[in-house]
């Protein structure tokens, strides 16, 4: 993670914050960053993995992490955040993002060819 996390800029994230709608894969990436480092997410307690209406009730509570202090917050809290303290439960919630996600999708993304979401 610390590779991928030093090409991201804290002005990247505060960014993204200004965003009204976001890409579902973002939005799908924001919800494992919220797992991660505990914050609260969407309640929907029939939702299990990335949805659709997971994606748009956790956009709120993503933005304002986002958005502290142009970005610097969350960027010094993934910065040290030490993968050794991953609990198993942890884990457990984020396995179906993981699992929803091809390396074709996440290619596709990042080429600029459409989008299969």
């Amino acid at each position: 993670m610390g590779r991928a996390l030093r090409a991201v800029e804290p002005r990247h994230l505060a960014m993204i914050a200004k965003l009204r709608a976001p890409p579902r894969i973002l939005c799908a990436v924001l919800e494992m960053v919220l797992i991660l480092l505990h914050e609260p997410m969407a309640d929907l307690a029939d939702a299990t993995g990335p949805t659709l209406e997971k994606a748009a009730a956790t956009w709120p509570r993503a933005q304002p992490l986002l958005e502290q202090a142009g970005g610097k917050a969350l960027h010094a809290r993934l910065c040290a955040f030490d993968v050794g303290t991953l609990d198993p439960e942890v884990v457990e919630l984020l396995e179906p993002y993981l699992a929803s996600v091809t390396h074709e999708q996440v290619h596709s993304y990042n080429s600029g060819a459409p989008r299969h979401t």
